[in-house]
């Protein structure tokens, strides 16, 4: 038996509320040659009971004995994968019917970009439109904005599972922003891209955020720009830039809000004088 073209990568931790609505949209999809495997990372609630309901035999169910997290559950599925590419997937998101159509058929394509995303929207707990997303999408670009911020939709990507064999797995030291540290390393020897349709929903939790994670994120994101200066991957002038963002960044919204209503009135008066 040949291998599947695809296979597709989704942990899934505590997801029973949308996993049927993410399981739904990969089975539905128009590109039909993939394994499914979907990794339940020791979920407590009936995760594990509603993926065995699915009888299509393409789905693979592997269980974590204990809660690895995300990083390690993505390394055991990257292990196990026998696809030429590999199609990310979390448990909350929806992929759109032709998403996986169009990126096997941009990848082909473009025989010298070995990772694509695609634009996306965002939607909250419900399903209710929030914004469109729509991302740099040439290699050049891409490159040039990567250090300045992560600009693909992890969920959203395909990438030729090949290249691990170069860049390595993903790096446990960089939870949290373990796809951005992939990303650099994908970018200092190959190219990506995005395609600019709307090929995926990404899910976020309106009720409330993890400001401790939110903090080691933008921590964890500025040690990796700062690394890939150091490397020589960019220019030593983005060292002003990201400190410039990262000090805007961490502080509080109301206080930028106060800050840029005080300059904005300051110009007024100048200009009234």
């Amino acid at each position: 038996m040949s291998s599947p073209k695809i296979t597709v990568l989704m942990p899934v931790y505590n997801c029973e509320k949308y996993l049927n609505e993410a399981i739904d949209s990969i089975l539905n999809q128009t590109f039909k040659d993939f394994e499914f495997l979907i990794i339940n990372d020791g979920s407590i609630d009936k995760s594990l009971e509603i993926i065995k309901k699915y009888k299509d035999n393409r789905i693979k169910i592997i269980n974590n004995e204990k809660n690895l997290g995300i990083v390690k559950t993505l390394n055991r599925g990257l292990k196990l994968a026998s696809g030429k590419y590999i199609a990310r997937m979390d448990a909350d998101d929806i992929s759109m019917p032709e998403r996986f159509e169009k990126q096997i058929e941009f990848l082909e394509k473009n025989t010298d970009i070995v990772l694509v995303g695609t634009a996306f929207n965002v939607i909250n707990e419900n399903g209710k439109l929030i914004e469109k997303r729509i991302l740099p999408t040439s290699p050049e670009e891409i490159k040039k904005k990567l250090i300045k911020a992560n600009i693909l939709c992890h969920p959203s990507v395909m990438f030729i599972k090949k290249i691990c064999s170069q860049i390595g797995l993903y790096d446990e030291n960089w939870q949290y922003v373990e796809d951005y540290d992939f990303y650099f390393r994908v970018a200092n020897k190959f190219k990506m891209a995005n395609l600019k349709q709307v090929l995926f929903s990404w899910r976020v939790n309106m009720s409330g955020t993890c400001t401790t994670r939110t903090k080691i994120q933008k921590e964890k994101a500025l040690k990796l720009q700062l690394r890939a200066i150091s490397d020589r991957q960019y220019s030593s002038f983005y060292y002003y830039l990201i400190i410039r963002s990262f000090i805007i960044n961490i502080i509080p919204y109301f206080l930028r809000k106060f800050i840029k209503k005080y300059i904005l009135k300051r110009k007024l008066i100048i200009e009234d004088m």
